[in-house]
């Protein structure tokens, strides 16, 4: 056999096996959820999110996110989130994080109740090109969790704090690319949560996600995608949101106004 037909060969079974792990891995999910006997409780949500990458040198990027979390049923928000953090690249296959996050959950009880949180975070990802078509990363994000304590009717002094571990894995692929900066990507990623502390649940939430994202150019994009969230209510039983997310990207290089 050629050496360029047996290295495509290669490519295209390695493409399949990665493909079959990560659909493994959501039936594995899925029955789990199937197969529980506890409450759930569906609710219908979607997430509208602007994220800032702001290139400042060759190896570090700060990033801004605003994301607007909302219910469908009944009609509205849920959250609100901002995100800021610096990411430095320390290897071609690393890149390390620290950053913080500040947010407010409306009560499903008291309308007028908004629940503050504040939330510094740290992380590590591992990138690897897994063929010439997949790249697979994984990320661990350790969250610091300060939450306001309350009621569900009213804020009371001081805050509640405990620790979340974050693991996820992710698969993308360029679907096509055109001129100009213009392409199509896939994305597709399982992330699942672990609190430790005062907490009454250990388990904190699955998270499975698909994505496509349109680029535009070097600077725009429009990430479209649907997030199935499952995860323990604090009384009894389970949530299962099925989420429909956007994200517009945008990405500046400040390098150039130094040059």
């Amino acid at each position: 056999m050629p050496h360029a037909l047996a290295g495509a060969v290669k490519v295209s079974r390695f493409d399949h096996s990665c493909m079959k792990f990560f659909i493994a891995v959501i039936f594995v999910l899925i029955s789990a959820h199937a197969f529980c006997q506890d409450k759930y409780y569906h609710q219908g949500s979607y997430w509208v999110r602007y994220y800032n990458q702001s290139k400042i040198s060759e190896r570090t990027v700060i990033h801004f996110h605003l994301d607007e979390r909302r219910l469908v049923n009944p009609s509205r928000q849920f959250q609100l989130f901002t995100h800021l953090h610096v990411n430095y690249k320390a290897k071609p296959w690393l890149e390390i994080g620290i950053g913080g996050n500040f947010n407010w959950t409306n009560s499903a009880i008291n309308r007028s109740l908004r629940v503050p949180e504040w939330r510094p975070w740290q992380e590590a990802n591992l990138t690897k090109d897994i063929s010439s078509t997949w790249q697979f990363q994984f990320r661990y994000r350790l969250d610091e969790r300060f939450i306001h304590n309350n009621n569900k009717i009213e804020l009371e002094n001081g805050y509640h704090f405990y620790l979340r571990h974050r693991f996820r894995i992710q698969f993308a692929r360029i679907l096509k690319s055109w001129e100009g900066g213009k392409s199509l990507s896939l994305r597709l990623s399982d992330e699942i949560m672990f609190n430790t502390g005062n907490v009454p649940h250990s388990f904190d939430q699955n998270r499975v996600f698909a994505s496509l994202e349109h680029r535009f150019n070097n600077h725009w994009s429009v990430e479209t995608g649907y997030l199935n969230l499952f995860q323990p209510r604090n009384d009894d039983g389970y949530y299962d949101r099925h989420i429909i997310r956007v994200t517009v990207h945008h990405r500046v290089d400040y390098r150039r106004s130094t040059e």
